[in-house]
């Protein structure tokens, strides 16, 4: 549903009671029947279109506020939303650089396995730190959008990695469950993760 220009309501709004007004001259102009009848009806019409115009602007002045009131809250929303968005967006990368690395374990000699499950482990402990760190920063805006689908994809997301410890990292090899479920892993984190850009746009792109 499209909103009402302003601008459009004060003019249609001052027509109207123009036009009114004008109406009103004429037949009060011929309900009196005395010599004076134009005056009186212009002292008549003076104080209601005095009422009137000044009601009616104060209506105006009302929806203005109300429409910038709501226009500035959203610009507030919609900036916070760009700063979630790209510190979020960050932890896709983390999460894309460790999806990248698990498949270089094909290319892994069980001579140099244990290094390699040591820098994964690295880059795992990498996104959990980041994404303690970005959702302290984000504290305010988290509040803001309580109850929200993005609130909602928020919490699935954190309680989601904050299970990273049951993958036993140091434990897996090549063709094991314990490479799949790592993979399984960071594939739902990236799906979460999407899930929560594309809610922020709906933030950024508010109309």
């Amino acid at each position: 549903m499209s909103k009402i220009n302003p601008w459009a309501l004060s003019v249609v709004g001052g027509v109207s009671i123009f036009a009114a007004t004008y109406i009103l001259f004429w037949a009060l102009f011929l309900c009196f029947d005395s010599p004076n009848a134009a005056r009186e009806a212009i002292n008549v019409l003076g104080s209601y279109f005095g009422g009137v115009a000044t009601l009616w602007a104060a209506v105006v002045a009302a929806y203005l506020f109300t429409d910038w009131k709501e226009q500035h809250n959203k610009s507030i929303i919609s900036n916070d939303a760009k700063t979630a968005f790209h510190l979020i967006h960050n932890e896709r990368n983390l999460i894309h650089d460790i999806k990248f690395y698990l498949a270089e374990i094909e290319n892994i000699d069980e001579y140099n396995l244990y290094d390699y499950r040591d820098r994964l482990q690295s880059h795992f402990n990498n996104l959990i730190k980041n994404y303690n760190k970005n959702r302290y920063n984000l504290g305010e805006f988290i509040n803001l959008t309580e109850n929200s689908d993005f609130h909602k994809q928020y919490l699935i997301y954190g309680g989601f990695l904050n299970d990273f410890s049951t993958l036993h990292i140091q434990n897996i090899r090549k063709d094991t469950y314990g490479l799949r479920d790592a993979k399984d892993y960071i594939k739902e984190a990236e799906l979460l993760n999407n899930k929560i850009l594309t809610e922020l746009k709906k933030y950024i792109f508010v109309q």
